[in-house]
């Protein structure tokens, strides 16, 4: 009968293939035994096909109706044992390995989804009869089959050795309880990863917030304060976490399936994911919170739609409250989305609200997803990150430890790298003064008519952050003191390790692709052109430099060859192809090249050090040691590892700048004298040089004409923010005046984080009017940075800020 029903099964059950099956390696030494979580013919059959098809091997003497063993039994099953005085299969086999010291099994563990696998239809019965954390009953479960056999999702894990279960117990009963345990735990935690903790329902996780001490405490405060009743107050409460909860519906996922589907096959030529295996592993036993850059709205909706088809759970997406539009919200809502305010300030009820949704939410288990910049990049850089939800994050994870609830917890860096944001013109107007346009229903409605061929996005997963252990390097006696003190003084410093390690996270796992690779290239040259062989042997070059001296392990590099990267970004009209009967020129005219250095941006931290080093070098031929250009790494390192998050310490910066000196020597962009290195004379090697030296140049020069700016208004003359606003005068002035048409060069927020920087290293400090004073590192800064510099952009940044020296 088994046999018959699985012949008819097999007509009818589909295997999902959009997630690349990843089978156990077995020891063909050792007997396999498969076992399912529960005793069910139809998961067992459906096994057992899976298994047929990828070839695995079975052993079926074990049972005598079914290849596989089932870890939980029904009860009229079990009944049926106790009468009978016979063990289950699985006690059998732990009989067996405790009596026979020879023997030993593979334990396989099966696990099978119905309907759990993302696909491009829609129906309300695959829905209602999709997989849940419940068991079903056998009608329940036929129609399951029924509905979703077609979108069947199986995965095979890696084998428990019963031998080892066996050690150190003294019976077989001890080995089976053992053997149950450690199996029960497995299937729950892979069942988490796929499907997410179990829901809750929404009202009842809505009434235990508003009864939680926290909320109470704060309604009871909001009540005294606004003279209003508690009542009213609690109603508030209400209010708030309707406005903020997801609500999470598999309906809704369906269909956004579906309209993402089509939505990426019309704009996009694919998606690279890298590095997702290690976060599939840290997903079964931690909380998971993803914090990728922020470069588009795209991002979360991509996100979460790669993890979906990757069989891992859909996270709870902060969002900001100007998304939660008419229509637009309420998808974005129950597709998993919870939004929140700008700003707490004042509203202490909301607050209260707003971190308690936050704490059973991670208490639960469910993965969360936010953007640490806390807004969109509009340079194509790592923005600041924003203490505010890491610090919930953290308060959230110490106060499940207090209450015992505490749930490992690891922060998960995601890098998205595009070819194209569709943004990318906005951003541009938004640097050159205009004020951020709101989202609206129909702003969005006409941006997705407008979407056209964007090329490919990479999705790179960097290595989880532990937050436990994080804690534990800041503060080793943490455990205890969070006992005595709900708020210890050291969690602003865990916060900011934190926030530092998940930006430098997010730029170790950069991707490299053709456009951010080509805008590197043509930007660095004379009038934005080259030919096709200088452009080439360019790429060539720098793809080499990072391959003998990664930046990480987690970068990744585009597919295929210079050549057809070339021919890509000409295809996305990107590059433009001047045909000429002395050879083609390839070039960016004005608008693509402002664009361009938003892609530039994305990766510009990978070259930071080799073009360092060639700036140190690149001024008259002049000859350096070794050991000298280790000096002006030194002096400049801090200040650049800050503004582009960058990971490595000093230390691993200058064995490294070894290392990139070692491969210039050899690519022949740099000779070597004795102990003396300078710049090739050799002139095409040359043009190759000065293109990898100007790299660097546009954030020298800014640190230059700030430092310029608040050495020539003197002691005590300017505050922060009006050093920042002057300097800022200043860089839009030089770059009109040198022709630099980029408006990220003289964006404040690079300013106000070089300033920053500067009073970390208390090269500069306030008095007591809050004026700046500095020491004689910032004149000695200037003139060791004027040898480097572009000599006109010097004088005019000398002649702009000695106006102010002369009182003019």
């Amino acid at each position: 009968m088994y046999a018959l029903l699985k012949k008819l099964l097999k007509l009818w059950i589909r295997f999902d293939q959009k997630t690349a099956v990843e089978l156990p390696r077995l020891d063909p030494g050792k007997p396999v035994i498969y076992v399912v979580r529960w005793q069910s013919l139809s998961d067992s059959m459906a096994a057992d096909l899976f298994l047929e098809h990828h070839r695995l091997p079975r052993l079926r003497e074990v049972s005598s109706d079914r290849p596989l063993v089932a870890l939980e039994l029904k009860r009229r099953y079990q009944r049926r044992l106790r009468r009978r005085g016979e063990a289950s299969t699985l006690g059998m086999l732990c009989q067996r390995v405790h009596d026979d010291e020879s023997l030993d099994y593979q334990l396989v563990p099966v696990n099978v989804f119905w309907g759990r696998a993302p696909n491009r239809e829609s129906s309300l019965f695959r829905v209602l009869f999709s997989d849940r954390w419940t068991i079903p009953g056998p009608i329940r479960k036929f129609f399951t089959v029924l509905f979703n056999g077609r979108n069947t999702f199986v995965e095979v894990s890696a084998p428990v050795s019963l031998r080892e279960l066996q050690q150190g117990t003294r019976s077989a009963e001890h080995i089976s309880r053992k053997a149950h345990r450690v199996l029960r735990v497995h299937f729950n935690r892979v069942r988490r990863r796929v499907l997410g903790p179990d829901l809750s329902h929404r009202r009842t996780l809505l009434t235990q917030i508003v009864h939680s001490a926290p909320v109470r405490q704060a309604i009871t405060q909001h009540a005294r304060s606004q003279k209003s009743t508690l009542e009213k107050s609690r109603q508030q409460a209400v209010h708030y976490l309707e406005e903020i909860m997801a609500d999470i519906s598999h309906p809704t996922i369906r269909v956004l399936d579906i309209f993402l589907s089509w939505l990426w096959n019309r704009i996009y030529n694919g998606v690279s994911i890298n590095n997702i295996e290690a976060i599939k592993q840290a997903a079964q036993q931690n909380a998971i919170v993803y914090v990728p850059c922020h470069r588009s709205h795209i991002d979360y909706l991509l996100l979460s739609y790669c993890l979906y088809h990757q069989g891992l759970s859909l996270p709870h997406i902060a969002a900001g409250k100007n998304l939660n539009m008419p229509i637009v919200g309420s998808i974005l809502r129950r597709g998993g989305a919870f939004f929140m305010r700008r700003s707490f300030k004042g509203d202490k009820l909301y607050t209260a609200v707003f971190n308690e949704y936050l704490y059973q939410m991670f208490s639960r288990g469910f993965p969360v997803e936010y953007f640490v910049e806390g807004g969109r990049s509009r340079t194509g850089r790592m923005l600041v990150p924003k203490a505010g939800m890491l610090s919930m994050n953290v308060r959230s994870f110490l106060r499940g430890h207090e209450e015992s609830h505490e749930l490992p917890m690891k922060f998960v860096p995601v890098y998205i790298g595009y070819e194209k944001v569709f943004e990318a013109n906005s951003y541009l107007k938004e640097l050159r003064g205009r004020s951020k346009q709101s989202e609206s229903v129909l702003g969005l409605l006409g941006t997705v008519r407008r979407l056209k061929n964007y090329g490919t996005v990479n999705l790179n997963f960097g290595t989880p952050i532990d937050l436990g252990q994080l804690i534990s390097d800041t503060a080793p006696d943490w455990r205890q003191q969070v006992q005595q003190d709900s708020r210890p003084a050291w969690i602003n410093q865990v916060v900011h390790e934190l926030s530092e390690q998940i930006a430098k996270g997010i730029n170790k796992a950069a991707a490299l692709n053709s456009i951010n690779l080509l805008a590197l290239v043509l930007l660095s040259s004379p009038r934005n052109a080259q030919d096709r062989n200088s452009l080439v042997q360019q790429l060539n070059i720098y793809c080499d430099l990072l391959r003998a001296v990664p930046y990480s392990d987690e970068m990744s590099f585009p597919p295929g060859n210079p050549d057809q990267w070339l021919d890509h970004a000409i295809g996305m009209k990107v590059v433009e192809k001047i045909e000429q009967p002395l050879g083609d020129i390839y070039s960016l005219n004005d608008h693509q090249a402002v664009l361009m250095t938003y892609y530039r941006n994305n990766i510009l931290h990978l070259f930071a050090v080799p073009a360092l080093i060639c700036c140190g070098l690149q001024v008259h031929g002049t000859a350096k040691t070794r050991e000298t250009l280790r000096k002006q790494l030194t002096l400049i390192y801090g200040y650049v590892r800050r503004e582009l998050f960058l990971h490595w310490s000093l230390e691993t910066a200058l064995e490294k700048a070894d290392a990139y000196i070692d491969k210039l020597l050899e690519q022949g962009l740099i000779v070597a004298d004795g102990e003396d290195l300078r710049a090739t004379k050799e002139p095409e090697r040359l043009v190759h040089f000065m293109e990898l030296s100007r790299l660097m140049m546009p954030t020298l020069e800014r640190y230059y004409l700030t430092l310029a700016t608040l050495d020539a208004s003197g002691q005590s003359s300017l505050s922060a923010g009006q050093l920042e606003s002057r300097a800022q005068e200043v860089a839009q002035l030089v770059s009109v005046l040198n022709g630099l048409n980029a408006p990220e060069f003289f964006d404040k927020s690079l300013f106000k984080q070089f300033v920053q920087t500067l009073r970390e290293k208390e090269v500069i400090h306030t008095d007591a009017d809050n004026r700046i004073r500095f020491d004689q590192r910032v004149p000695d800064g200037l003139a060791a940075a004027e040898s480097l510099l572009n000599p006109e952009l010097v004088r005019n940044v000398n002649w702009i800020t000695g106006q102010w020296r002369t009182g003019d």
